[in-house]
């Protein structure tokens, strides 16, 4: 299967990887049923795909096993505005991104009812954020070995998580 994120009208819809014929059409909407921006698709094992909703405040982790009747696990709250998003090498944690608040949101992909966790909240607490021009996009940063290596918004700094505590 191949994935592909709308932006806008905000949705997912999934291919055959062979005939890209349309397999599945998943919609993306707020919480009052407005369409919202897909950002941070990613695939994850199992016939799944990640992504969060920039104007739902939520991450969606859609299981793709049977196509034509896509199960999709929707977490709500899990910060403001996530704007895009990576996947650790292993395929377990995703982190998205918060433009609307310091700090980032982090979702354990193995746990059997996965939930957010908000990590590093607060980074630039204190300090008059930079004006930002151009998003520094999640998924050009960097996991290795255990740290992972991410930008912080408004700020001139990167970040330096420890994979094992998250903080």
């Amino acid at each position: 299967l191949v994935a592909a994120q709308n932006y806008t009208p905000g949705g997912v819809k999934v291919f055959d990887a062979d005939t890209l014929a349309l397999r599945a059409d998943i919609p993306a909407l707020t919480a009052d049923g407005q369409r919202s921006r897909v950002v941070g698709l990613a695939d994850l094992p199992g016939r799944r795909f990640i992504y969060s909703l920039f104007d739902a405040d939520a991450i969606c982790i859609a299981d793709c096993t049977d196509p034509a009747r896509p199960r999709v696990t929707r977490i709500d709250g899990i910060g403001h505005q996530p704007y895009d998003a990576l996947v650790t090498p292993n395929g377990r944690h995703y982190i998205a991104g918060l433009f609307g608040e310091d700090g980032l949101a982090l979702v354990d992909t193995w746990a059997e009812q996965p939930v957010a966790r908000r990590i590093l909240a607060g980074y630039g607490r204190g300090q008059q954020p930079l004006p930002v021009f151009k998003m520094p996009h999640l998924r050009g940063w960097a996991v290795a070995g255990r740290h992972a290596y991410l930008p912080a918004i408004g700020r001139h700094e990167v970040l330096v998580v420890d994979t094992t505590t998250w903080e």
